[in-house]
């Protein structure tokens, strides 16, 4: 029991020790603060992520997100989903965001072999992702959208304002 407290703590602290702010843009996939994020902070994550579905949902979970960076608007639920890069995360008011969804902000560049591409992410308000969705980089998702349970991993970049 005191494991599952501990490790989110460790997690965030390891966070803002380790990366501090992503930044949008792209850089060399070797280079050093790209391999310090991957060999140290995303195996903590993924450890993480396997003691916090039972917090999903929660007011824990989501002051948990906003301590990682995530912009969270009013009313808004995240039950069960995978958020990577917190930082670069921005959803509005009354969002939900079903099981199964993962919300990704890094890539390789397309065209650009060896470059990684980091970039921002927007749910905007009154907006559902279905179950079992992928959403990449630069997705932008209208208001009041329905993204359908299981839909293919595409890029979402879909405002309709």
């Amino acid at each position: 029991c005191l494991f599952r407290v501990l490790l989110p703590c460790y997690y965030l602290a390891s966070k803002w020790i380790t990366l501090l702010k992503l930044k949008v843009g792209q850089a060399r996939i070797w280079n050093f603060s790209v391999q310090k994020k991957y060999q140290f902070y995303y195996p903590l994550q993924w450890l993480n992520l396997a003691y916090l579905p039972d917090l999903s949902g929660s007011l824990i979970h989501h002051c948990y997100l906003r301590l990682l960076g995530t912009k969270i608007g009013m009313n808004s639920a995240s039950l069960g989903a995978f958020f990577r890069d917190d930082d670069l995360i921005d959803l509005g008011d009354f969002v939900m965001i079903n099981r199964g969804t993962f919300l990704l902000s890094h890539m390789q560049a397309n065209g650009l072999k060896g470059y990684y591409l980091t970039a921002p992410m927007r749910i905007r308000d009154k907006s559902n992702i279905g179950i079992n969705n992928t959403l990449f980089p630069y997705s932008d998702i209208a208001s009041e959208l329905n993204i359908p349970d299981n839909s293919p991993p595409i890029y979402y970049k879909i405002n309709l304002q």
